[in-house]
C-alpha cells in the first residue's frame, strides 16, 4: 500500500486503480482530487455511487486504447513508474508528429510501451525543439495526466539546460527577465519585446574556450525558444541556432535539457532526473557539468 496525501493506493497497473480516500468524500470531490475534466471522465469506469466513506476501497478501471503509429526504434529510458516515463531524446527527432513524419519520440515511446503490453497511448507532458537533446517527460495514463500537467504549469517544476554559446560569455552568472513575444516579421521566430510574456532565465558560465562558452541555464517559465532568444539577445547565441545565430556545423543545436526536478503529484516524492553531458559537448572539449543543483 502507498500512502498519498488524500488517499491510499492498494493496487495500480494499466487495467485498474484500487484506492481509498482518507476521509468521507463525494464523487465530485474525488474527481476534483484527480483534476479530471468531463471529457476525461468519460474514458474511465467509475463505481455507480455519489459518495464514499473513509477507507472505502474504490476501483476505477482503465479500458484499453488503440496505440497510434508506434515506432519500435529503441529509446533510452531514464525513469519509469506506473504513471510517467522520462526519456533521453537525441537531437534531430521531433517529440510529436508534424504531419510529415511518423518517426517521433512519442511514437517510439508508444512502441516501447506496446512491447511491454501497455494498453494506453503515451502523451508528452512538455516538448523540446527538434535539434535539442535531453529529458522529455511522458504521461502513461490519461487518468493521472491532469495532475502532472498542473505540476508542470506550476512554478515548482524546475528545468536545467546545458548549452554551448558563441563567444566568451562575460558574466559568471546572469539573470534574464526580458519578456518574449512572437516575431510578426519572421515565421516561427520569437523576440524580446516589452509587450511579451514573462520569461525567467538564469545563466551560469561553467567553462570557456577560445570562441565559445559552456553555460548552465535554468528556466522557471516555458516560453517558446526562451533560452535561445535570451542568449541571442545578450549577444551570445547558441551554436548552430539557425534562427537566432547561424549554423556552424551539422551537429544540431547545442542545447540539452539535462535536469528536471519536481514533486511527484501522486507519490509525493521529490523527483531529481539528471543526464550526463551530451556527447556533442564532450566532443567540443567541454567537461564541467557535474554540478546540477538547481537554484530556487
Amino acid at each position: 500500500m502507498i500512502m498519498c496525501k488524500n488517499y491510499k493506493i492498494y493496487y495500480l497497473d494499466d487495467k485498474k486503480f484500487l484506492f481509498a480516500m482518507k476521509k468521507d468524500y463525494s464523487k465530485e470531490e474525488m474527481i476534483a482530487t484527480f483534476q479530471l475534466s468531463k471529457k476525461t471522465q468519460k474514458l474511465f469506469h467509475f463505481p455507480n455511487k455519489e459518495s464514499y466513506k473513509k477507507d472505502e476501497k474504490i476501483c476505477i478501471s482503465f479500458p484499453g486504447e488503440t496505440i497510434p503509429n508506434p515506432s519500435f526504434t529503441p529509446i533510452e529510458v531514464v525513469y519509469e513508474d506506473e504513471m510517467i516515463l522520462a526519456v533521453n531524446k537525441p537531437p534531430f527527432l521531433l517529440v510529436h508528429e508534424d504531419g510529415n513524419t511518423q518517426d517521433t519520440l512519442q511514437n517510439r515511446v508508444n512502441g516501447y510501451l506496446l512491447q511491454k503490453n501497455w494498453t494506453h497511448p503515451a502523451q508528452a507532458l512538455h516538448r523540446i525543439d527538434y535539434e535539442t537533446s535531453g529529458l522529455v517527460l511522458f504521461s502513461k495514463n490519461r487518468f493521472f495526466q491532469p495532475l502532472f500537467d498542473a505540476c508542470i504549469a506550476s512554478h515548482a517544476f524546475y528545468k536545467q539546460y546545458l548549452c554551448i554559446a558563441k563567444g566568451k560569455f562575460p558574466y559568471k552568472e546572469k539573470t534574464c527577465t526580458f519578456p518574449i513575444a512572437r516575431n510578426r516579421h519572421q515565421a516561427n521566430a520569437m523576440i524580446v519585446h516589452k509587450n511579451g510574456k514573462e520569461a525567467y532565465t538564469h545563466i551560469e558560465r561553467l567553462e570557456t574556450k577560445q570562441d565559445s562558452s559552456l553555460l548552465k541555464v535554468e528556466i522557471q517559465t516555458g516560453r517558446k525558444h526562451q533560452i535561445r532568444v535570451h542568449c541571442a539577445y545578450l549577444g551570445y547565441p547558441i551554436i548552430n541556432d539557425s534562427i537566432y545565430g547561424g549554423i556552424q556545423n551539422g551537429k544540431g543545436l547545442y542545447l540539452q535539457n539535462q535536469t528536471m526536478e519536481f514533486m511527484h503529484p501522486v507519490y509525493g516524492k521529490q523527483m531529481n532526473l539528471h543526464l550526463e553531458m551530451d556527447p556533442r559537448f564532450k566532443a567540443a572539449g567541454y567537461t564541467k557539468c557535474d554540478s546540477h543543483k538547481i537554484t530556487k
